[in-house]
């Protein structure tokens, strides 16, 4: 509130909530917040842009510190992480993964920065973490969206129709490779919210297992 005081010392202009409005969000337990799109000025003249995505990932600072960041995608096929305002390109994204500045989670006794929020200190493993060679993949994967590319998860879906409507081992072969390169911690996407990928797994891992229909 200060910050927003000092940029605007009457405070005119700004959206009220009702007391109606509140309640129904309370009651709803919805929460807002703001997040623009990704993007960066091409070099060379005029003002041209190149669109970008986004997800979060810790990088490592030193032997046992870390911070809560971001991984920038453009549509170029650079990459940028979060503050450090700095241009990779893929090998080097790559390697920053392979030599584990970039993980999906820090080990048990890291600190923790959360930028302008605090620090912590992880005193266990999570229940639950994408392993962080998936997440490269996921990073990868934005790209060719980015670039109106098809996607790891769109082949897939594609090819599991495809085997539905023409039932052979070469068929399963096709979609058990489509499956394993889309993301692991992205898989429960490729059906609906009740099934997930239950029946991709059925297919590949359990094919003795019909399908009720």
């Amino acid at each position: 509130m200060d910050v927003v005081k000092h940029q605007n010392k009457k405070l005119i202009s700004m959206y009220q909530d009702t007391a109606e409005q509140i309640e129904k969000w309370d009651k709803h337990r919805v929460s807002w917040h703001a997040d623009g799109n990704a993007y960066k000025i091409k070099d060379g003249f005029g003002y041209r842009i190149a669109n970008g995505n986004k997800t979060h990932i810790f990088m490592r600072l030193d032997n046992n510190t870390y911070r809560l960041t971001q991984i920038i995608v453009f549509e170029d096929g650079t990459f940028q992480i979060g503050e450090e305002i700095m241009t990779l390109s893929m090998q080097a994204l790559k390697k920053m993964f392979a030599d584990e500045v970039l993980l999906c989670s820090p080990p048990p006794g890291a600190t923790v920065c959360l930028s302008d929020l605090g620090t912590f200190e992880m005193t266990e493993a999570p229940l639950y973490c994408a392993r962080s060679e998936e997440k490269l993949k996921e990073v990868l994967e934005m790209h060719n969206k980015l670039v109106g590319k098809e996607d790891a998860h769109d082949h897939c879906i594609k090819l599991y129709h495809q085997y539905l409507t023409h039932t052979d081992e070469n068929a399963r072969e096709l979609l058990r490779k489509a499956y394993e390169a889309v993301p692991e911690h992205e898989r429960i996407y490729l059906g609906d919210m009740d099934s997930r990928d239950s029946d991709y797994i059925r297919i590949l891992y359990h094919s003795h297992i019909k399908r009720e229909v």
